[in-house]
């Protein structure tokens, strides 16, 4: 026996042969699947195929994601989290300050489906402050324009 297709055809079992390419063939594009005009359903990767055939699945899973850390944030921010200047703890009024170097900002973070843990690192960079000390730590006072005469 020379291989082991050889040894399963000689047993009177099933035997598997890679596409034309290597790997397996690929299956035709489900009537259900919509790709852009312009692909070749062939073209793809077996990555690109499998999500065009689980888009909304995998849309919805991505959203459901941001929706549990929208609601996570906003938990923390009400249990954990209060201005370091006034004491105001509604966590709709509460800001993230970045006293050193910015990765990114914590709404961006939470939108892009960043780790709870990233999320928690980066706010440990982070002075919490309400909307109006916020506001007050940004503010520059404007130089007095110079004298008309």
């Amino acid at each position: 026996m020379g291989s082991w297709n050889a040894a399963k055809e000689a047993a009177g079992l099933e035997t598997y042969y890679a596409g034309e390419f290597g790997g397996s063939d690929i299956e035709p594009k489900p009537d259900d699947v919509d790709i852009p005009e312009d692909t070749d359903w062939e073209s793809l990767s077996g990555n690109q195929r499998w999500y065009y055939k689980n888009r909304q699945r995998e849309i919805d899973r991505k959203e459901d994601r941001r929706a549990r850390l929208r609601y996570w944030l906003h938990t923390y921010k009400g249990e954990e989290c209060a201005c370091e200047r006034c004491g105001e703890d509604r966590p709709a009024t509460l800001d993230f300050h970045h006293t050193g170097e910015k990765t990114m900002g914590i709404s961006r973070m939470v939108v892009r489906g960043f780790s709870r843990d990233s999320i928690l690192a980066e706010i440990a960079e982070c002075e919490v402050l309400c909307a109006n000390c916020h506001r007050e730590e940004h503010y520059v006072v404007p130089d007095e324009p110079p004298s008309q005469g």
